[in-house]
């Protein structure tokens, strides 16, 4: 890492560590620790084991947009072993970096922009669907729908437009996405990310889109159950919205794996159920996590042959 790299992540850090001494202020860290302490460990196991499931569709869902030139298994390790990268680097978008970065370092991923496009449409359709659905859990949280209806339903329309017409905008303005600027050491020429991009069916987009809508809402009922582990009573659909809102938050650097993020925004949202246990959920939800990305670090340290699949 140079010394810029170095630099932000020490910013990031701070960040973090300065959102949590904000939020000591308000709650008590040893009623969070009790919260957390007598937690219902059915809940959280349920919630342990959704979250695999989360990352395995996540897996699914690549191999396919890959057009399956990348194998289902590299799709699933690779899938782990970003979640590591995603706990330690600023930014949601860190673990796609790293996915990108480590995959080209490999002898049998070199020169391949199979990679790069089919890690760019997976995150575009899964941002594009996330929005989506926390416009529709707006609609059915009653305070937000009966305060503004009309706009909500003007979101939601021009999301399912924009759904629909992404595969034409992509094959109009990818020229325009320097997407090899993304990986260091970069081996992928423009050229070659622009065909793949442009060849991009919509039927693959579609798909995409649909297992994306599987996937949030497994990953939302991941975050039931952690909330069900910690005694907090909140409605799926305004879980949802959570969802939606911290993972957009994730997506800006500002903080390390959403730590601080996390705690004020549960304090903020689930505050009826006292923001102590809203706080004690979101550690739940990062000590599951920090579980999933101990498995993608022992994954990175076993050798393995991946790569991607040489087509005729």
């Amino acid at each position: 890492m140079n010394t810029r790299g170095t630099a932000l992540l020490l910013i990031k850090v701070v960040a973090s560590l300065v959102l949590l001494i904000f939020m000591g202020r308000k709650v008590s860290w040893s009623e969070s620790w009790t919260h957390l302490s007598q937690m219902n460990w059915g809940g959280a196991i349920l919630a342990t084991l959704m979250l695999g499931l989360v990352h395995w569709l996540c897996a699914v869902r690549w191999h396919f947009v890959s057009g399956r030139v990348l194998g289902l298994s590299v799709c699933a390790r690779y899938t782990w072993i970003s979640q590591i990268y995603a706990l330690i680097l600023p930014g949601a978008l860190s673990a796609d970096l790293a996915k990108g970065v480590i995959m080209t370092a490999s002898k049998h991923g070199a020169g391949s922009a199979v990679v790069p496009v089919s890690i760019m449409v997976d995150r575009l359709s899964g941002l594009a669907v996330l929005i989506l659905f926390g416009e529709v859990a707006c609609w059915f949280v009653e305070p937000l729908r009966d305060r503004a209806p009309a706009w909500i339903l003007v979101s939601i329309a021009c999301s399912l437009v924009g759904l629909i017409v992404f595969p034409g905008l992509l094959k109009a303005g990818v020229h325009g996405l320097q997407v090899s600027r993304l990986f260091s050491k970069s081996v992928f020429s423009m050229s070659k990310i622009v065909q793949e991009s442009l060849v991009l069916p919509y039927r693959t987009w579609f798909v995409a889109v649909g297992m994306s809508v599987v996937i949030h809402a497994c990953n939302i009922t991941f975050y039931w159950f952690a909330m069900k582990a910690v005694f907090l009573q909140e409605t799926w659909w305004m879980i949802a919205i959570y969802t939606c809102a911290l993972n957009l938050a994730m997506l800006l650097p500002v903080s390390i794996g959403g730590i601080g993020l996390r705690e004020h925004l549960s304090a903020l949202m689930f505050a009826a159920g006292t923001a102590s246990a809203g706080v004690a959920f979101s550690w739940l939800v990062l000590l599951i996590s920090v579980a999933h990305g101990l498995v993608g670090l022992i994954l990175q340290l076993i050798p393995a042959n991946d790569g991607v699949r040489r087509q005729n």
